[in-house]
Order: structure tokens, then sequence, then C-alpha cells
């Protein structure tokens, strides 16, 4: 006798990607296709952040004074931080919209995450300037 499998329960790990065009109207590839390119958008900031960090890695290995080098290898450990999380909520945002749009459950509108995020980085920048305009006193 041959045993049955259950649907959707194959042993393929990405399953839970699998959007079938079976399920997706026209309707909702629209959305799909915002859903990435907000990824995308996030995955992007979350580089430039990195590249940031990069350089303040790069400028504190110039610095004569070891108190400054420490104080800019603070900052750029804040941002990569920053940029980590900031991958992070996207990747979570893209796999919960994915869903949300495939059971056509709503539109993936997210309330305060992106607010958090630009106020994490507003605070982040903050930091930077303010470490470049103040000097480390001995």
């Amino acid at each position: 006798m041959a045993t049955q499998e259950a649907p959707h329960m194959s042993m393929n790990p990405f399953n839970w990607l699998d959007v079938s065009a079976a399920k997706v109207a026209t309707n909702e590839s629209k959305n799909l296709f915002a859903n990435e390119r907000t990824f995308i958008h996030w995955v992007h900031m979350s580089v430039v952040m990195g590249s940031i960090a990069t350089g303040l890695l790069t400028f504190s290995k110039k610095q004569k004074d070891q108190r400054q080098a420490d104080v800019v290898e603070v900052m750029a450990a804040l941002l990569i931080v920053t940029a980590i999380s900031f991958i992070t909520y996207a990747l979570g945002m893209f796999v919960w919209r994915r869903q949300v749009i495939a059971l056509k459950l709503g539109n993936g509108e997210a309330g305060g995450g992106p607010i958090a995020l630009a106020s994490v980085f507003a605070v982040c920048l903050l930091c930077i300037f303010v470490m470049g305009v103040v000097q480390v006193k001995e």
C-alpha cells in the first residue's frame, strides 16, 4: 500500500516561501512586487549603515589618540547593531507580508516598526555628529 503524503507537508525546507501562482491573483502580484521592493529598500539602508560603520572603523585606525579611536569604534559598533536590526526587521516583515498577501488577510501594513527603526537610526547619526564635533577630553 502506498502512503499518501499530506499536501504542503513535503520535506522541502522552503515551503514557507511558496506562494504558488494559483494563490496569487493579478491584484496580489502587484502587492507581492511592492513587498519585494520594500524589502530591497530596507536592505539597501542596512548596507548604507554598514558602509558608514566600515568607514568609521577605517577612520578609527588612523587616529593617534587611543581614546578617540575607542569612541569611533563604539559608534561603528552602534551602527552595525542598528544595521543588523534593520535586516532582521526587513526579513521578518517580508515573510509576514508574503503570508498575509497569500492568505488574503489584509494589506500587511506595519505599525510602529519603521518609526522605531528610523528613530534609532536618527539617534545613531546624532551620536556620530556630536562625537565628531565634541573632542574627547583627557
